[in-house]
Order: structure tokens, then sequence, then C-alpha cells
């Protein structure tokens, strides 16, 4: 079975991500749902045989941020790393420096602006989980 990992700490997004890959994909996917970094994190770890197809992760939330959780899923080779985040681009790359946004960027990181539509999710989130 597919799996979908969603680390987002606001509930109503986090429901909104799950209901519409439930929809499109029915019972295909096994979602895991983290409502904070260290949580995303730890799932990433702890993936057993099957890892995860996408990880699709919020930026700004407790314990440990976004990038924290894209750096890991990009050790585990997770091969669909999404970002979502408020933030305009210019301010991450602020942050966290260019060299490491084109880095993350250069192994397959995608980022996601709030508010996102529904095609960006099915395009970025959705369709990687397809059969």
């Amino acid at each position: 079975m597919t799996k979908l990992l969603l680390v987002e700490d606001e509930a109503n997004i986090r429901m909104i991500l799950r209901d519409m890959t439930e929809f499109e994909l029915g019972k295909t996917v096994e979602i895991v749902e983290a409502d904070n970094g260290r949580d995303g994190i730890n799932a990433i770890r702890n993936a057993q045989a099957e890892k995860f197809r996408v990880v699709a992760t919020d930026y700004d939330m407790p314990f440990n941020n976004g990038i924290e959780v894209v750096k890991e899923a990009l050790i585990a080779q997770v091969p669909n790393v999404v970002l979502i985040t408020a933030r305009d681009l210019n301010n991450l790359r602020d942050i966290f420096g260019i060299t490491l946004m084109n880095q993350l960027r250069g192994q397959g990181l995608k980022i996601l602006p709030k508010p996102f539509s529904m095609s960006q999710i099915d395009q970025h989130v959705i369709d990687p989980l397809r059969p």
C-alpha cells in the first residue's frame, strides 16, 4: 500500500489534505498524520519496509520546523517532498540561505504557498500516490 505522511499543526488543513486524498484514491493509500515536526520526523525514521511515497509538511510548526522534516525525508529517500508554507520564498531563502534552498529544490523539494489551490495539491500530493 502506498503511504502518505501529512505533517501539519493546523487540524483543518490536515483534514482538507486527508479528505482530498481519500476522495481521489480511496483506500489505496495509507495516510499517517503528525501535528508537529518532531512527530513527523519520528514517523519517517520509524517507517518500516514500505517507506512514504509522499511527505507533505507545513513550515511553521512546534518542536521542529518543516525544513527539518524535509531534510529527514530526503535522507530517507522519500521521492516526493512538499513544503507547504505561508512564508514568501525569498523569506525562506533569507532564513536558510540560498545554497540550502537550491540544494533542497535540486533534490526534488516542491514548495507550495498557502493558500494553496486544489489543483496544486492534486499535482504535488495526490498524483504521485496514484498506482
